[in-house]
């Protein structure tokens, strides 16, 4: 388990990469790490100390490092809590909304219980991070879980769905589908997903 900063760093590090969290709670929980190092270094041995500050946890001389893995799983843990109250919109759960939480997402729209209509930045180009998002926006705001969830995003506020159903250039200017567990893209903007038998009927 992480004991230093150093070691907690490429421990949040790694989760950014797995994509557990995003940049944003991966920038929070770093100032969170640096402060406590600042402060554990100034309760820390200084001049003229000589013995160093006990723990009341010191069981088997190991209540710093216990004491270090407690403080950082729970920085990362409302670090994450945190995130994903940010995602959820908090009690806001109708109409467009800013999804500060959840990188490249810029309009959130819930249709219905469980369907969600999205726009995102045009310079999202990897098509595999549409079901990241997709899947993100489920786990957070869906009743019925990631399964269970409908999730339409596209590039333009203007071309988005605003209800169902949907009209023709709606639907036809739409980039990516999740559909209960399922990826649809559209290969006009994604012609390498073609190959996968996964592309929207034109």
């Amino acid at each position: 388990m992480p004991n230093t900063p150093k070691e907690a760093m490429a421990e949040l590090a790694a989760m950014k990469a797995r994509g557990e969290i995003n940049q944003t709670e991966f920038d929070m929980a770093r100032r969170i790490v640096a402060e406590k190092h600042a402060i554990d270094q100034r309760q820390g041995a200084g001049p003229g100390r000589t013995r160093p500050v006990t723990y009341r946890n010191t069981a088997c001389s190991k209540g710093s490092m216990l004491s270090g893995v407690i403080t950082l799983a729970a920085i990362i843990c409302l670090t994450i809590a945190f995130g994903l109250y940010t995602l959820s919109g908090g009690d806001r759960n109708k109409g467009h909304q800013s999804e500060d939480a959840t990188d490249d997402v810029q309009t959130v729209l819930k249709v219905g219980g469980a369907t969600f209509f999205l726009t995102v930045t045009k310079e999202v180009a990897d098509p595999m991070r549409y079901e990241l998002i997709a899947k993100r926006i489920c786990k957070v705001r869906s009743p019925y879980g990631v399964n269970g969830c409908i999730v339409g995003i596209w590039d333009d506020d203007r071309n988005m769905g605003k209800d169902l159903p949907m009209t023709p250039e709606q639907a036809r200017s739409q980039i990516y589908s999740w559909s209960l567990g399922r990826s649809l893209w559209s290969c006009r903007r994604f012609p390498e997903m073609a190959a996968s038998d996964r592309c929207f009927t034109e």
